[in-house]
């Protein structure tokens, strides 16, 4: 009977390439994947399988976008308006100039 009462619990549902879409744009924005899974009604394990697949990760931490936020704060934009631009969030701006600064370091 236990069995039978998981199983129930469980719902398989198929996501079509839109939200999956979706998801990652959201992603790419700077939210975390359990703001994603409330937005969008998507489980966070789901989330998180089509992130390893997708190889989100990678696409997110693009050296490029770092040196633009990094360029514009120099600059002298103020983070909002970089985030705006950027089309992220203000703390996303804030990590990308931090990961450029240790980068920069580095070299």
């Amino acid at each position: 009977m236990r069995k039978q009462k998981n199983k129930k619990n469980r719902k398989n549902k198929n996501y079509t390439a839109e939200q999956r879409e979706e998801a990652l744009r959201l992603y790419l924005r700077g939210l975390f994947l359990p703001e994603i899974s409330k937005l969008m009604d998507i489980p966070k394990r789901t989330l998180e399988n089509w992130q390893s697949s997708g190889k989100w990760t990678l696409l997110k931490e693009c050296p490029e976008v770092k040196k633009r936020a990094y360029d514009l704060k120099a600059g002298g934009y103020k983070n909002e308006h970089i985030a705006e631009m950027l089309g992220v969030s203000t703390v996303t701006v804030w990590r990308y100039i931090k990961a450029y600064e240790k980068e920069k370091e580095k070299n």
